[in-house]
């Protein structure tokens, strides 16, 4: 079969798609996968032809901000209903679809794929009677954001001459959902699929340096992934591992620079503290204790599968969510960014590391990741004539 597969910019988006990609690769099928220019490199350097369409994140956001400028003055939690209609419906879906129409005619797919906030495909797809699998990266999409998305592309679908489903149509076909039931946020209906979330490091082997941490004392992986490490609270978490007797590697991705912070803690700390820009995540995971982060899925997920306690500081979109999740499944402590203490935040590292209780329920979650189907399987089941 020919599969074209469309996901949005950013490494959040195109990740979690990338095992579904290799699946059906693996099984003979024809890949085409489609994203916005600034991403196509990401989605080549895991071997894939693709097609440029839709808008990159930094113009996308630049409109959206135009549009949207009370955005900033509700809650960081409620920001969610505003950014992913805003975003992903009214923005990003008509630019994709019309730069698809061509890919589409290029390709002649007999199946598309695509990420959950990649809303320009299914409409296509639909009035060329295509079955769509779409891809979850972390729980399903509230009513509430929902119902807005429908409303905000709604315009799309009437412009090709059909009407938009009540549920965006994500549930038409196949909707491959990515977390155990100790996380829950599962749809129910028929259509879902579970499958497990196999990582995609991206890149790059793991450096020898990192063997040498984690041996003598525990090793915490600090990360905010790509998309929002500019809006992170470097200082406070920073100083929070500074006293600590740990070992600590703290990636930042490519457009935060922490040298100076750096520089104001003691020589000891920074000898214990590895900043990198990038390091694949699962050579890190193997060896840490605890996982600090931003509540990113590919992060908190990755962590979860490997068994690791987390601590969670969200601040935007399903990172909230996430950390609800992880916490009401005990394997995770969800703090409040705005009033973040460099020294509450130390206590709750220490106690995510030594308390038995909390380990054992991260093992009980890596245990129920481990038991969900391969991609390799849901591929099969989904596709077989």
């Amino acid at each position: 079969m020919r599969v074209l597969i469309a996901t949005t910019s950013g490494t959040g988006h195109i990740y979690p798609v990338v095992p579904i990609a290799r699946a059906l690769r693996d099984a003979g099928h024809e890949i085409v996968r489609a994203t916005a220019a600034g991403s196509c490199s990401v989605v080549e350097r895991f071997g894939f032809t693709v097609r440029a369409a839709g808008m990159n994140g930094d113009e996308r956001q630049a409109h959206f901000l135009q549009r949207h400028p009370e955005v900033f003055s509700v809650a960081p939690r409620e920001r969610r209903a505003i950014f992913f209609p805003g975003l992903f419906a009214e923005l990003a879906a008509p630019v994709m679809a019309a730069d698809l129409v061509a890919v589409f005619d290029e390709v002649r797919p007999d199946v598309v794929v695509h990420e959950v906030a990649e809303l320009g495909s299914g409409p296509l797809a639909t009035i060329r009677g295509l079955p769509c699998i779409v891809v979850g990266f972390s729980g399903v999409l509230p009513a509430a954001i929902v119902d807005s998305a429908v409303r905000a592309v709604s315009p799309l679908w009437d412009s090709l001459g059909c009407w938009v489903p009540s549920d965006l149509g994500l549930y038409a076909h196949a909707y491959l959902h990515p977390l155990p039931p100790m996380l829950g946020q599962r749809s129910s209906a028929a259509a879902v699929q579970d499958v497990r979330p196999v990582p995609a490091d991206g890149y790059g082997l793991s450096p020898d340096w990192l063997n040498r941490l984690g041996t003598e004392r525990p090793l915490v992986y600090l990360t905010y992934g790509t998309e929002v490490a500019q809006i992170a609270p470097w200082r406070v978490l920073l100083h929070a591992l500074a006293g600590q007797d740990i070992d600590a590697v703290v990636t930042t991705g490519s457009s935060v620079d922490l040298s100076d912070l750096i520089s104001e803690l003691p020589n000891r700390a920074r000898s214990r503290i590895h900043v990198r820009s990038y390091v694949p995540q699962s050579s890190v995971l193997a060896r840490a204790s605890v996982v600090v982060s931003h509540g990113g899925a590919g992060t908190v997920f990755a962590a979860g599968a490997t068994g690791i306690p987390q601590v969670v500081l969200p601040v935007a979109a399903d990172q909230f969510d996430n950390a609800d999740a992880l916490a009401a499944a005990g394997v995770a402590v969800s703090l409040d960014v705005a009033g973040a203490d460099p020294d509450v935040l130390a206590a709750h590292i220490d106690h995510q590391i030594t308390d038995s209780k909390v380990r054992a329920r991260a093992g009980e979650l890596a245990q129920q990741f481990a038991a969900m189907p391969h991609p390799d399987e849901v591929v099969a089941a989904i596709l077989a004539p």
